[in-house]
């Protein structure tokens, strides 16, 4: 049913090179649409200068296209290239020549990609190739093993790597979201694989694991803003030391309780 509606959807134009800047934005998974969709939608609101090209691999599909359809996102190309038991290099390839095919006629000016799936990859690939700046957002964690989570690492890594080979500048956004705290820096970053003094140096005493290679990062600027967009959210683990410290002193209430009243404490 949604897949049926996506192909109703109107096509923003196939306006090739404009005084508008273009940006071409992949997705093919949920995770992606999810942390997309906001992307989409402010750089809808600016059509006087910016025209969007959006794209659809289709990497998933009934999990993908109910969300497109939710968030109200027009899909200028829609690829559905998902094959069943799909093998990750056959899908990059098909993703990279039909994204790629786009970007020469569309010639956009930007591309943007989320995650370490192989859409975002067979994206960065494209960008590489056609010489366009590729955004990446939320890079994710890193596990420092190239084969764990295959080929979620492998992704994010060469996305990363490749963007700082082509511009240095980098932003970090530290997000305390217990306390609703939020610092955000500027600066430059790169990459370094040949100094095993420092890469030992920075790695936590007694933890076994072999360093691979560093991100130095030269902050420029910091800043700090208001907590009015930052949800406040709890780790697991912090939730039951509170749940245990509550417990522990309702327990010492309750045998003050007892004892002033005579009585013996009640069992914990």
């Amino acid at each position: 049913m949604a897949t049926d509606k996506i192909k109703m959807l109107p096509k923003y134009g196939t306006g090739r090179k404009t005084n508008r800047e273009s940006v071409l934005t992949l997705f093919g998974t949920r995770p992606e649409i999810i942390k997309l969709a906001p992307v989409i939608q402010q750089l809808e609101q600016r059509r006087d200068v910016i025209r969007t090209i959006n794209v659809a691999s289709g990497q998933h599909t009934e999990l993908l296209y109910p969300l497109i359809e939710m968030f109200g996102i027009r899909v200028d190309e829609n690829l559905r290239l998902m094959t069943p038991n799909q093998d990750p290099s056959e899908l990059c390839d098909r993703i990279f020549a039909a994204v790629d095919a786009i970007a020469q006629r569309e010639s956009p000016d930007l591309i943007i990609v989320q995650g370490d799936t192989t859409t975002a990859l067979a994206g960065a690939l494209v960008g590489r190739h056609r010489g366009i700046p590729v955004a990446h957002v939320e890079a994710g964690l890193r596990s420092g093993n190239l084969l764990s989570p295959y080929p979620e690492e492998i992704n994010r890594q060469f996305i990363t790597q490749g963007n700082l080979a082509d511009n240095p500048r980098a932003y970090l956004f530290l997000i305390d979201y217990a306390h609703r705290r939020r610092v955000k820096i500027w600066g430059e970053a790169r990459m370094v694989d040949d100094d095993p003094a420092l890469l030992q140096s920075l790695m936590p005493r007694g933890y076994r694991a072999r360093p691979e290679q560093v991100i130095l990062f030269k902050i420029v600027a910091w800043d700090t803003n208001c907590p009015q967009h930052i949800p406040q959210k709890f780790d697991a683990a912090d939730v039951a030391a509170a749940l245990a410290a509550r417990d522990a002193r309702i327990a010492e209430l309750e045998a003050e309780l007892a004892a002033l009243k005579g009585q013996p404490a009640p069992a914990v």
